[in-house]
């Protein structure tokens, strides 16, 4: 534990130092503390300057409690109306239509697999009534 104490007080120390880069002869760049080679030259090291916080900027005059209300109903009635328009030109169908949709589509598939297995005349004339009025809901509550 000592060690990396140690280790982590003398890390800021490697920072100042110089940085050395040089060019071996197979062509490949290195870059160190200590010059490689005759040929390392020492490399500048821009510092960056750290980005003002946003609280520094210009902030917009408050607002009074009335001009804050009036812009929350503003707001407001503007996301009204676009929620009216989009549901104008693709209305979501409405909640009796999707169950009977989904039951129109159950009942078929119930019936798909009674039939495959055999099945009775009342049987044939139970689910020819449901399917029917499921098609009949299915028109009435999407149109």
């Amino acid at each position: 534990m000592r060690w990396i104490v140690l280790a982590l007080t003398l890390t800021p120390g490697l920072a100042l130092g110089d940085i050395y880069r040089w060019v071996d002869g197979n062509g490949a760049v290195h870059y160190s503390d200590t010059p490689g080679l005759s040929t390392a030259e020492p490399v500048q090291l821009h510092t960056v300057a750290p980005a003002k916080p946003r609280t520094e900027t210009a902030a917009a005059p408050a607002l009074t409690d009335r001009e804050a209300a009036d812009r929350l109903c503003r707001d407001r009635l503007a996301r009204e109306a676009k929620a009216s328009l989009a549901a104008e030109r693709d209305p979501a169908p409405s909640r009796d239509c999707t169950k009977a949709r989904n039951k129109l589509a159950l009942t078929k598939a119930q019936w798909e697999r009674k039939s495959r297995r055999g099945y009775r005349q009342s049987d044939k004339i139970k689910f020819e009534n449901l399917i029917a009025d499921w098609q009949l809901r299915a028109q009435q509550s999407c149109n």
